[in-house]
């Protein structure tokens, strides 16, 4: 797990069923953006 990995799946939990919070954050860096989306398609990450 890299540091964007952490970082994304951090906010992601702080803001879990707020989308536009955690947009707003995503939009940091390009990479968050992009990990944003890796969670949101990873089934495994849902489980977690």
């Amino acid at each position: 797990m890299t540091i964007f990995h952490q970082i994304a799946y951090n906010v992601k939990s702080f803001n879990l069923g707020d989308g536009e919070t955690f947009g707003i954050k995503a939009t940091i860096t390009s990479d968050a953006a992009t990990i944003y989306y890796y969670f949101l398609f990873d089934p495994l990450a849902s489980e977690k």
